[in-house]
């Protein structure tokens, strides 16, 4: 099932499309990127779905953004 990366839209389930993802791990030189730039379009979609649960649920928390100290 296709991402839909629509902002504000009530059935967006990805913050990013699998495009802007591979962009950003385009310009990361970590082993993480390596391993995004050989994964299935399929587990891309999967890990950007996870991705956008963690990052609401954590917002839903009311917990202040880590500030990396």
């Amino acid at each position: 099932m296709a991402l839909i990366a629509t902002p504000a839209s009530a059935t967006a389930d990805s913050y990013l499309t699998v495009a802007a993802a591979d962009a950003l791990a385009g310009d990361d030189l970590g082993p993480e990127a390596d391993t995004w730039r050989r994964a299935e379009l399929a587990l891309k979609e999967q890990a950007l779905r996870r991705a956008t649960r963690e990052v609401d649920s954590h917002v839903a928390t009311g917990w202040p953004p880590f500030d990396g100290d």
